[in-house]
């Protein structure tokens, strides 16, 4: 878990200046993976957080975001986010997961990322 709270204005995953959450060392199977956030954003804006699976490129589809419509004088909005997918892992019984994180909208402003937590729960062998 990492309670600093950073942020990030680019819409490619990427590093928050203290970087992670990570698990290393993962046994090969089948997992249930857990990742969220307390999140912060601006009016049409987006704030997302992946997993990237021994070194590869976060799955869109598989993470855990905020995303904010609204406009005008509403403000900012913050939520705790909380993400659950199924991952095969295997990579010769040496897996790596870390946290990755964007941001996205049109009005190009910092997504806001504190309290991360990523967790792998092996639920069966390979």
């Amino acid at each position: 878990r990492v309670t600093t709270n950073e942020s990030r204005s680019l819409t490619a995953y990427g590093d928050l200046a203290t970087v992670g959450p990570s698990l290393t060392k993962l046994a090969d199977g089948e997992y249930l993976i857990l990742l969220g956030a307390k999140m912060q954003i601006d009016p049409n804006e987006d704030a997302k957080m992946g997993v990237s699976v021994n070194g590869a490129a976060v799955d869109d589809d598989l993470i855990a975001t905020l995303q904010y419509g609204g406009g005008g004088a509403i403000g900012q909005i913050q939520a705790s986010v909380i993400s659950a997918f199924t991952q095969t892992l295997s990579n010769n019984g040496s897996n790596t997961l870390t946290a990755k994180y964007a941001a996205g909208g049109s009005a190009g402003t910092a997504a806001q990322f504190a309290k991360r937590l990523l967790i792998a729960i092996k639920y069966s062998n390979l």
